[in-house]
């Protein structure tokens, strides 16, 4: 399970509501309840540590068979009433709509831990997924994937594979992390369209990280790549996985006074952004073969690294080359870095 940039904890957990309802005693709490309430209060803090940024592994397992999704609570984690709670679940659409309204239904179901898993709850008959034709995304293409580069220009190719009368609109969503920064910003509109989209003029706006691209007067073909550029800035570090996705919908206004999607593609994966090296050196002591070596890596990064809790320095050795105490990638109990720590210091 991935934690989204928006993360809020929602779950609540045992430990919490006991010192609540300790709390609540007040002043004419006895000494063995006082420890209860001591007790409580650590594992509520630790709990909500784990929620706030630890592994949500530790709070909720989920699996999959077939088109049964089973999200398992952890002992002590409980889902409170009257909050909503939203779960993004990649995968794949089926490939033709039922034309049995029931057949497309979706239904939840809350049920104990005890061994005849006895249903507490359950809402069947939701409404689920209409779908649409889809918008091929044939490719996404960065000028510039180092990290900080402020005008990165992006070519982005799709295909229709229905035509979209007009009012025609192609909306384009891209990840949070690419947009324009200040400087770039105001040199004007970044977006451009090559002579593949119809003749006639094509109307571009841009705000924040949206597109939109709307012909008044031409339909926008099926089955012909249009290509367009983009103008957007990269962040310091690649976005995670979960929060770098773009966003097509096709739309269109004919006969209707608003603009209706007939077209999309929710979840395209976008680029990833590098830092570089400026230069990496490796000097050895000795040379003999399957001699006892100390080796010295020198580099020098393009761009600084930022520190964030997935940041690291991977050095890869050719096969069959291997440090005297292995350590697991990862690893923060043991370092056998250290002894280059002087080397840092190097200009």
């Amino acid at each position: 399970m991935f934690r989204p940039a928006s993360w809020v904890c929602v779950l609540d957990f045992q430990p919490c509501v006991d010192q609540a309802e300790l709390e609540s005693i007040g002043s004419l709490i006895s000494t063995a309840e006082q420890a209860e309430l001591d007790a409580a209060t650590l594992s509520c803090d630790e709990w909500q540590t784990k929620c706030t940024s630890g592994d949500l592994s530790e709070l909720i397992t989920c699996e999959s068979q077939g088109s049964v999704l089973t999200l398992t609570l952890q002992p002590d984690v409980l889902l409170p009433s009257g909050r909503f709670f939203r779960i993004t679940v990649p995968g794949h659409n089926i490939r033709y709509q039922s034309a049995d309204d029931a057949d497309m239904s979706w239904t939840f179901r809350t049920r104990d831990s005890d061994v005849d898993k006895t249903v507490l709850d359950e809402r069947v008959g939701v409404t689920g997924v209409s779908l649409v034709n889809v918008v091929d995304v044939l490719s996404i293409s960065p000028y510039d994937k180092k990290v900080g580069s402020e005008s990165n220009v992006v070519t982005v190719t799709i295909r229709l594979d229905k035509k979209i009368d007009p009012y025609a609109r192609l909306l384009i969503t891209y990840p949070e992390a690419y947009s324009l920064i200040d400087g770039a910003a105001n040199q004007g509109l970044s977006v451009s369209v090559a002579a593949d989209w119809p003749t006639k003029t094509i109307n571009i706006v841009q705000y924040n990280n949206v597109i939109e691209l709307t012909s008044f007067e031409e339909a926008m073909p099926a089955d012909r790549d249009m290509t367009l550029d983009i103008i957007l800035s990269n962040p310091a570090i690649s976005p995670m996985a979960v929060d770098n996705i773009w966003t097509f919908e096709a739309l269109s206004r004919a006969n209707s006074d608003t603009f209706y999607t007939l077209s999309s593609h929710m979840y395209v994966h976008g680029f990833k952004i590098f830092g570089e090296f400026s230069s990496a050196t490796i000097t050895p002591t000795l040379i003999s073969p399957t001699a006892s070596n100390r080796v010295n890596l020198y580099f020098m990064l393009k761009s600084p690294l930022i520190y964030t809790s997935a940041s690291y320095l991977w050095v890869w050795l050719p096969m069959g080359w291997t440090p005297n105490t292995y350590v697991a990638a990862g690893s923060t109990t043991t370092n056998w870095w250290s002894e280059l720590a002087p080397a840092w210091a190097v200009q």
